[in-house]
């Protein structure tokens, strides 16, 4: 009669294989998580980290401080944002027109970023010849919030920017856009705003 303890008790090399797979699949499995996770965790935290549609709400356009007397008598103005906001509908056509042919030709076409555009400005810059990729909203972006995105060339503020940018656009509307950009943009000698410019 056979003793089933006997017989088990020997070694089992095709058991031990079929273990060792097993393992190895769980650990590239691990990998391979680990590597998708990663991004996607990056991502989430951009999206939480970056101002969201209240902040965008509350945006104003800078004015200058007022420095008052206890009377209330105005001893000073400070700050060099001091221009006076213009509604959209008060600027030139052909100021829009120029702005969007230069800056941002699908302007009307995307939701923020411009893949084709980014895409080919990444590959102007990798092959040396510096090339910006950003759409009028992403630009939008960094004049608003220059301190959360900075203005560093890093994947990180590109990233932290881009994600701004959609949250615009899904806030509001192109032509508020284009009204809120045209008065916050720094142009030559200091002016910040069309008024200013203009």
């Amino acid at each position: 009669m056979n003793n089933p303890s006997t017989e088990s008790s020997g070694p089992q090399p095709q058991s031990w294989a079929i273990r060792h797979r097993a393992g190895v699949r769980i650990a590239l499995i691990a990998v391979v998580s680990l590597f998708v996770s990663l991004p996607v965790i990056y991502i989430a935290y951009l999206i939480a980290e970056s101002p969201g549609a209240e902040d965008l709400r509350r945006v104003n356009i800078p004015q200058p401080s007022i420095l008052l007397a206890s009377d209330g008598t105005r001893l000073a103005v400070f700050g060099r944002a001091q221009q006076l906001p213009v509604a959209l509908k008060d600027v030139s056509p052909n100021v829009i027109e120029a702005l969007i042919a230069t800056e941002d030709h699908r302007f009307y076409r995307h939701h923020g970023i411009d893949i084709e555009r980014t895409i080919s400005g990444l590959f102007h810059t990798l092959a040396g010849r510096v090339q910006g990729g950003s759409t009028i909203t992403q630009q939008l972006a960094r004049n608003l919030f220059p301190d959360e995105i900075g203005r560093q060339r890093t994947l990180h503020r590109k990233l932290m920017e881009m994600i701004t940018a959609i949250k615009i656009e899904r806030t509001f509307s192109k032509d508020q856009i284009l009204e809120t950009y045209l008065n916050t943009v720094p142009f030559l000698f200091g002016a910040v705003g069309i008024e200013m410019a203009s």
